[in-house]
């Protein structure tokens, strides 16, 4: 014996299927983007935002990365060069500053041991030529050494204004990567929202029976973000301790 199916009430099914067609229309009541292809403008602008804002993230990940790379540049072999530098400048003050006391002495002495005889005369103005000659000597050497101190002061002040606005750039890349990561978050949720009044769009036409690929696409457009940040790219480092 086969089993007696329940009978249905007559225009049963055909108030489900208008119950069904009512609740989909209450549903994109509350999803007005869906009329006259709004909701296609919508995720198309959405993609769009997307895609600049991934821009964006790659500008301060590319800008923080070779900001960084160049902050330690400076510290690792700018810097020690110029210490170097100053060494050698400081070693050659030391050795200036003894030379120039030993020709201070010999001057003294010099000056002290004037020749009043007319034999001594000759040697006396020739150890006078010699002083004067190391004294010339010295003068320049002072010179050379100041335009050393003048271009140190430089090379420390030129590394000090560099490695400021480097830090400068790492910690601005690092918060319009953060700020941008921010706004990202933003849209993708409308994003979500938009794909899931797209999925109500796309039922309400079936439903409708104007299922056709070309009508879905048309009006009720395709959010192509699968929600994914696996290819996101890296966040810039952060900026070095102060």
């Amino acid at each position: 014996m086969k089993a007696k199916r329940t009978p249905r009430a007559k225009g049963t099914r055909g108030k489900e299927n208008k119950m069904k067609l009512r609740f989909l229309s209450l549903t994109l009541l509350f999803c007005p983007l869906a009329y006259a292809g709004q909701l296609t403008d919508a995720i198309a602008k959405g993609e769009a935002d997307l895609t600049a804002n991934t821009a964006v993230l790659q500008q301060a990940s590319s800008a923080g990365s070779e900001a960084s790379k160049h902050y330690e540049h400076l510290e690792k072999d700018v810097l020690p060069l110029i210490q170097l530098t100053k060494k050698h400048y400081e070693d050659d003050v030391t050795a200036f500053n003894i030379d120039r006391g030993a020709l201070s002495t010999a001057i003294d002495t010099h000056n002290a041991n004037q020749c009043r005889q007319k034999e001594c005369a000759a040697s006396y103005d020739a150890e006078k030529a010699q002083l004067d000659g190391q004294a010339e000597q010295i003068n320049s050497r002072a010179r050379l050494l100041n335009q050393r101190k003048d271009n140190l002061k430089i090379m420390y002040d030129t590394l000090s204004q560099d490695t400021q606005d480097t830090f400068k750039k790492i910690k601005d890349s690092r918060a319009s990567y953060d700020q941008a990561l921010s706004e990202r978050r933003g849209i993708v949720a409308r994003l979500e929202v938009l794909r899931a009044e797209s999925g109500a769009c796309k039922l309400f036409l079936k439903v409708q029976g104007n299922g056709s690929n070309e009508a879905l696409k048309l009006n009720c457009g395709d959010v192509q973000f699968d929600g994914s940040n696996a290819n996101l790219p890296p966040p810039p480092p952060d900026p070095p301790s102060a």
